[in-house]
């Protein structure tokens, strides 16, 4: 199996795409396997809820709500890495091709990139919810299918494989772990 597109590319068509480097081609099936079980599910249940027997919950919604100070921090901490390891990710962009975990991976980074990234994403965040802003918040009842957590499942499914494979990994390599337990964690061991 080729390790990325790259590769496959190089030898199949004799095509010599550098930046093809950067889409692994385990991710590629890895992201095609759970994208074909979500439809799979998602079929599943809506054929389940047609026959009745799966039936929606209520949960209470609040409209127009302000922003929470939880939804801004998350949004300012995407910013910030989005930010910080993207203009890294661009300035060194051979690397990134040749090996995208070398550079993502690792605790450097443009400090002046992840603040404005911050400020711009965070400050999005906060101008989207006051835009959206009622004068009096709005609760209502808003029925959810289970088909209409499909997503939030695959999502835990695919978190808790990732998980287990890193675990996994680390544990039939149990000597490199102890000697180096966060360079074993955070290596691309039991990924590929």
């Amino acid at each position: 199996m080729f390790p990325s597109f790259y590769e496959f590319f190089l030898y199949t068509f004799g095509i010599d795409l550098p930046i093809m480097g950067l889409f692994k081609v385990f991710g590629f099936f890895m992201v095609l396997g759970f994208s074909v079980g979500y439809y799979v599910v998602f079929r599943n249940f809506r054929e389940k809820e047609e026959q009745g027997i799966f039936t929606a919950h209520q949960v209470e919604e609040t409209l127009g709500a302000p922003a929470s100070i939880f939804e801004v921090i998350f949004n300012v901490f995407f910013g910030f890495i989005l930010g910080y390891k993207g203009f890294f990710a661009a300035q060194n962009w051979e690397l990134m091709v040749k090996s995208p975990e070398a550079v993502l991976f690792n605790g450097q980074g443009v400090l002046w990139a992840g603040i404005v990234g911050a400020v711009l994403v965070g400050g999005f965040a906060y101008w989207d919810k006051k835009r959206q802003q009622l004068e009096q918040p709005i609760t209502k009842l808003v029925n959810y299918f289970p088909s209409d957590r499909v997503a939030e499942l695959v999502f835990v499914a695919a978190l808790w494989g990732i998980i287990g494979a890193k675990v996994l990994a680390s544990v039939t390599e149990w000597d490199s772990f102890i000697a180096d337990p966060m360079g074993s964690l955070l290596n691309f061991a039991g990924l590929t």
